[in-house]
């Protein structure tokens, strides 16, 4: 339904540990898994690295150094707003 579409993007400043402990996640293999699953009614994220975008609709679809990195920054933004 489009009356309940939302696109969400937020800018946010990130301090000199979560700095460290992104990079340190970027140099670790991070990619989407493939599920057997239909999502009806959920998200769509998106994350651009450099030339490359990820994509997925649940967490499970996320390997667990991406489900860190997006655990960083969902806690950020939810912190300065509601994401």
């Amino acid at each position: 339904n489009l009356d309940r579409l939302a696109i969400t993007e937020r800018e946010v400043a990130m301090n000199q540990d979560e700095m460290i402990e992104i990079k340190q996640l970027l140099e670790k293999e991070i990619h989407t898994i493939e599920t057997e699953r239909i999502v009806l009614d959920g998200l769509h994220c998106q994350l651009l690295i450099e030339d490359r975008q990820l994509e997925w609709n649940i967490d499970d679809d996320m390997n667990q150094n991406l489900s860190k990195l997006i655990g960083i920054i969902r806690g950020k933004a939810h912190t300065e707003g509601s994401l």
